[in-house]
């Protein structure tokens, strides 16, 4: 099995893309916002099925665990899944399942009733302290409102998320976070 994979994206499609790994392409799915020759290091789900074998990279590892996840919820196929973590933030996926609010969840291809099947039985699966770090920052549409602001201004969504897991939320407006997100996204590295 392939766990990750680090090398140089040498061809870009629409659902997928080849990275160059010491000289041997990998067809890779599920990556989106890529660009050619960008150096990557990708977390591999490998998909196999009896006439098939697939791969589908995420850029955290966070997002693959939530492809697991999500994976395991009847009706859910890697497509779907895969869609699902590219249209909604991970922190919008954990705060649907905190709050059970399952139009967070609403895209095209997911209904109702399967937005509802994965909040119940995402419900145990998803870590107590993910669940605690998002219910003490932001919820549901106030997530979505600062990424879309912050993906607006050319950040990516991976560092948004990842800065958004920092911040304490409580008492503050969205500007006041977003205030604070920039601070942190554009802090020098030490």
């Amino acid at each position: 099995m392939i766990g990750k994979l680090k090398g140089t994206i040498d061809e870009i499609f629409p659902n997928s893309i080849i990275i160059d790994v010491n000289g041997v392409g990998y067809k890779v799915e599920g990556i989106i916002g890529a660009k050619l020759g960008e150096n990557v290091i990708l977390f591999i789900y490998t998909y196999v099925r009896e006439q098939e074998l697939r791969l589908f990279g995420f850029r955290s590892r966070d997002e693959l665990n939530m492809f697991e996840k999500l994976l395991d919820v009847q009706g859910i196929g890697p497509k779907l899944a895969v869609k699902l973590i590219n249209q909604v933030s991970l922190q919008d996926i954990v705060s649907a399942v905190a709050s059970e609010d399952s139009q967070i969840l609403r895209i095209p291809g997911l209904g109702e009733k399967l937005a509802k099947k994965i909040i119940i039985d995402l419900k145990n699966k998803i870590d107590k302290n993910d669940l605690s770090s998002i219910s003490s920052t932001l919820q549901g549409k106030d997530v979505a409102d600062v990424v879309e602001a912050l993906l607006s201004l050319g950040f990516k969504k991976e560092k948004i998320e990842a800065v958004l897991r920092q911040i304490k939320a409580e008492g503050k407006s969205q500007k006041e976070v977003i205030r604070e997100a920039l601070s942190l996204i554009n802090k020098p590295a030490n």
